[in-house]
């Protein structure tokens, strides 16, 4: 049976490799394509955050400058986990194609399959609560600032902690 001499695998197995290749890199394609689609979202969301630590009302609840700290660090801190995972990925398999073996794309393939249920709770998590956002408030400078905390209280902060204990067993899972 010919071999590839560079990939150091049988003829009938490139389209197999090939297949696997595109499956792994397409997803995390998809999930890049869906972090870039949020980012005026947040920025929005950041700004309605910002606005509202102003609001006489809202300055004076001990209650709601809380929650809009956790709901910013939540929001921060996942981004970030998307982001960076995103750059970690990107920095482990950037040259794969350079010296390709199929020992290298089973070890690229298991660390990106590691990042799948991060990425994804996180990613879910965000779009989920940054539509519900832009849906209740399209024009967030438009509606009154206590309805904004009232959403923010009832509907933004449900989650984030589910999100949070995924993030955290996946990290203890890599390092282990």
């Amino acid at each position: 049976m010919r071999r590839n001499s560079q990939l150091k695998i049988s003829i009938k197995e490139i389209p197999n490799f090939i297949e696997d290749y595109g499956d792994i890199f397409l997803s995390i394609s998809y999930f890049r394509h869906c972090f870039d689609r949020l980012e005026p979202y947040v920025v929005m969301f950041m700004e309605a955050i910002d606005s509202g630590r102003n609001h006489f009302q809202i300055k004076s609840d001990a209650n709601i400058m809380q929650c809009y700290s956790s709901i910013e660090d939540y929001i921060n801190s996942i981004s970030a986990a998307v982001s960076g995972g995103l750059q970690s990925i990107d920095s482990r398999v950037g040259g794969l194609w350079k010296n390709a073996s199929p020992e290298d794309f089973r070890a690229a393939k298991k660390f990106i399959e590691g990042y799948h249920v991060t990425l994804g709770a996180a990613l879910c998590c965000l779009t989920v609560k940054m539509n519900a956002f832009a849906q209740m408030f399209p024009r967030p400078y438009a509606c009154g600032a206590m309805r904004i905390a009232d959403f923010m209280v009832s509907e933004m902060m449900p989650g984030f902690g589910m999100v949070r204990a995924i993030q955290t067993r996946f990290g203890k899972q890599s390092e282990g």
